[in-house]
């Protein structure tokens, strides 16, 4: 198994890989350390047994050879006869373990092995035991080394003693029982007066305090920079030897264990190691296979805050993790359901709210209600607004038509929409009604959902399901009662606006006919600008919005005519030059009565400029060539050929064959050539029974000299 670093960057992981080895490892230490503990004090115990048994075995064999050497000195002092037989004495003891013997008189000091030697001076005490025939054990504790004396009596009531040194080498015999090496021997009396020790660097601080330790009979002793382990056994010479008790320490460095020790530590130590890394790979498995579907599931949620629903889980360790994320796919799957719905219909509003024609609500409806509700269809009936007992139903035929046909409801169609004006569910099997046979199948339910707009059934959207998806009442009928309640409002607007339209459009024209009406000779004029400017207007391709403003300019082009004298309109003889100046105020005075109404400011400049030249000869700004309002150039046209082809009080209505000559002759001095050869097209394609057949049928012949 591939392990990688970065795993521990989760806090999860840390927290689970520290788990895991803390587990482990104080568990595994503490038995370890038990182990060692309990190790440790059964080397001491046997290290503690083995010093008992050198320190006994050490004291017993010394008080056996003191008494067997004091057996032999009395056994020499009693050969001795008074006769002083050296000789005799001497060979005895050439194979004892004496190292001088002599035989020591009043004020003599006779040498019977090795230099003469006294030994300590005798007290009262001892004498008295020496005259009583026992030997007695000496020591001379000053002398380094220490030095051991046996004395016996020659005879009783002598003066005379042997006194003999014992070989101290040959008395200890440590080196024959420290087989080891690693054991050390110190022998005091109870005097506390060192004997015998095997220590080399033992100095007299040390020794001091080592035999003046009240412990050093139980347990252990400091003694320069080293701890010893000891044990001390008395050995008591009694009434035999007449002398003080000895006391056999020895001591073992406890540093002197960890050779014995290693055999068991090392196992330990192998153990522990062991189980660390055997617990830190397992703990490595367990989170790599706990972090893997943690990491996919936040990968994924990752993805849905980013509003990608597109992705899934995929996790196969047949445990908790699969169930989460199967139970994950599965939220994801009703999330991504509802937010596409959701989103759909949020554009369903949108587009049905913001648009105010029938013929796009209908398309946003059909199209995007079975977007929202994958395996649904939708039909939806609009009624006349003049009645609910007619209509048109709409269906999506293909992805990109929309079929329409007429319907009538009875009223037990009317009855059974009202009585259930939120929803109404059309059973399979059931007789459907008008509005539903030509689509929707009787193998499936039908969700209707009437929609009144302004108090009145205006509408009725119905979603039918296909044969493989759920029935339509199992979807959100929440929601396609939402899309309804929209497309009623949408319809309310649109018929609102109709009305305001026509209500527009109808004020227009009573303002421009009540102009017209002024006087007999222009009645409607207005109207017959407007045809002709529309049609100069869609001959130039302008668009919808283009051709609202001239509609309405055109309507209202003269509407400052209101100002002008009857008289003057009236007027059967030339105007005056005074006069003229009151007709050619009419374009101002239109425009200072539109300007208060804010939704006609677009027509304005139409109704000031329509009177301008394109040479800049005309009235009231004298503006020329591109500089006059383009709406205004082409309304100019169609007023022109409308007043010359009509009568005048003053004279009679010109032909139109020759209003239009008269036109094309004055293409780039009146008027603007390119809407002028777009008016030739128009009369063009009117036809001769307007103009005659003597206009030139090559626009190109109608284009201006110049381009004034």
């Amino acid at each position: 198994m591939r392990i990688e670093g970065t795993f521990l960057n989760s806090r999860v992981a840390r927290r689970i890989f520290f788990l895991f080895v803390l587990c482990a490892v104080v568990p595994v230490a503490s038995l370890g350390a038990l182990s060692v503990w309990g190790a440790w004090g059964d080397l001491a115990e046997q290290n503690q047994r083995r010093l008992h048994q050198v320190t006994k075995d050490v004291a017993v064999s010394v008080t056996l050879k003191l008494r067997f050497l004091a057996s032999q000195l009395s056994l020499l002092a009693s050969q001795g006869t008074g006769t002083n037989d050296v000789a005799a004495i001497q060979k005895s003891v050439l194979d004892s373990d004496f190292s001088s013997l002599t035989l020591v008189g009043e004020g003599t000091e006779t040498p019977i092995l090795g230099r003469p030697v006294s030994g300590p001076t005798l007290t009262g005490p001892q004498t008295l035991l020496l005259a009583s025939g026992k030997p007695i054990l000496l020591v001379d504790a000053t002398a380094r080394p220490p030095r051991v004396f046996l004395t016996a009596q020659i005879e009783k009531d002598s003066y005379q003693r042997l006194v003999g040194e014992i070989d101290v080498s040959k008395l200890w015999g440590w080196e024959a029982l420290n087989d080891d090496g690693a054991t050390e021997l110190i022998v005091f009396d109870d005097e506390k007066q060192l004997l015998f020790t095997s220590l080399r660097t033992l100095n007299e601080d040390d020794l001091g305090g080592f035999i003046n330790a009240p412990e050093v009979l139980h347990s252990g002793v400091s003694i320069g920079d080293r701890e010893y382990q000891t044990h001390t056994f008395k050995a008591s010479h009694g009434y035999t030897l007449s002398a003080a008790n000895w006391n056999f320490s020895a001591l073992l460095v406890k540093a002197g264990w960890l050779p014995q020790f290693a055999v068991l530590r090392r196992p330990l130590l192998l153990v522990l190691v062991g189980t660390i890394l055997l617990v830190a790979f397992l703990s490595v498995a367990q989170i790599r296979r706990s972090l893997d579907p943690i990491e996919k599931l936040q990968d994924a949620t990752k993805k849905f805050s980013l509003q990608d629903f597109g992705s899934s889980v995929s996790i196969d360790t047949g445990d908790e993790f699969q169930d989460l994320a199967e139970s994950f796919n599965g939220m994801a799957g009703q999330l991504r359901k509802q937010f596409w719905t959701l989103k759909t219909i949020g554009d369903i509003d949108r587009k049905v709210l913001s648009s105010l024609s029938v013929e796009d609500l209908v398309e946003t409806v059909l199209g995007k209600v079975p977007r929202a509700f994958p395996g649904t269809r939708a039909t939806l009936t609009l009624l006349d607004s003049d009645s609910s007992e007619s209509g048109t139903t709409y269906v999506q035929a293909t992805s990109d038509e929309v079929s329409a046909f007429p319907v009538t409801l009875t009223p037990l169609d009317l009855d059974d929409l009202c009585r259930n004006p939120a929803r109404l569910v059309k059973k399979a099997g059931e007789e459907q009604p008008g509005y539903l046979a030509p689509s929707e199948s009787s193998d499936s339910d039908a969700l209707v959902l009437p929609i009144f707009a302004r108090g009145r059934l205006s509408a009725i959207l119905s979603v039918s399901s296909s044969v493989e998806a759920p029935s339509v009442e199992d979807h959100e009928s929440s929601l396609l009662r939402k899309v309804a309640d929209q497309v009623g409002v949408a319809l309310a607007n649109a018929q609102l606006v109709q009305e305001l339209d026509h209500l527009s459009w109808g004020t227009l024209q009573a303002f421009s006919r009540s102009v017209d009406a002024k006087s007999p000779w222009t009645a409607g004029h207005s109207e017959r600008v407007t045809e002709m400017a529309l049609a100069v207007a869609q001959q130039l391709g302008l668009g919808t919005r283009d051709l609202e403003i001239i509609k309405r300019g055109s309507l209202l082009h003269d509407i400052g005519k209101i100002g002008v004298p009857a008289r003057i309109l009236d007027k059967p003889t030339s105007l005056t030059e005074a006069e003229y100046e009151i007709v050619k105020e009419h374009t101002t005075t239109g425009a200072r009565i539109l300007e208060p109404i804010r939704p006609f400011a677009p027509v304005i400049p139409i109704v000031r400029s329509h009177h301008e030249r394109f040479d800049g000869k005309g009235y009231p700004d004298g503006l020329a060539g591109e500089s006059i309002p383009y709406y205004a150039r082409i309304v100019s046209v169609a007023d022109c050929y409308d007043s010359l082809a009509s009568d005048r009080p003053y004279r009679s209505a010109l032909g139109r064959r020759k209003v239009v000559e008269m036109i094309r002759q004055n293409s780039g001095t009146q008027f603007d050539p390119v809407v002028t050869r777009a008016f030739l097209e128009v009369i063009r394609s009117w036809g001769p029974n307007l103009v005659g057949n003597q206009i030139s049928q090559d626009p190109d012949e109608l284009a201006p000299t110049n381009a004034a």
